[in-house]
């Protein structure tokens, strides 16, 4: 699952990205299905790979590619952990 979190880095919030799970998932099942428990997970990876990439944008404020994705990608990543939240029942 985490193959796919990588695919996507950088554009986890696109419109495109449930087009390319669903064919993510179509070529992955050709040669090895998934289990229903499996695909939930896909989010949760997706997620962690976005916290990891916003930890690295900030420790590598110098490089051209943070300085492209800084203005939106803490905000951006706040959105997506809100929505992944979102999913689950308050404790």
């Amino acid at each position: 699952m985490y193959d796919f979190a990588a695919g996507i880095s950088f554009m986890e919030d696109h419109q495109q990205v449930p087009a390319l799970r669903e064919a993510w998932l179509d070529g992955y099942q050709r040669v090895r299905r998934l289990s229903p428990a499996d695909i939930v997970e896909i989010d949760s990876f997706v997620l962690m790979r976005r916290m990891a990439l916003l930890a690295w944008a900030g420790s590598h404020a110098h490089t051209d590619q943070a300085r492209a994705v800084a203005p939106h990608y803490a905000s951006g990543s706040a959105a997506l952990a809100e929505a992944y939240l979102g999913r689950f029942p308050a404790c």
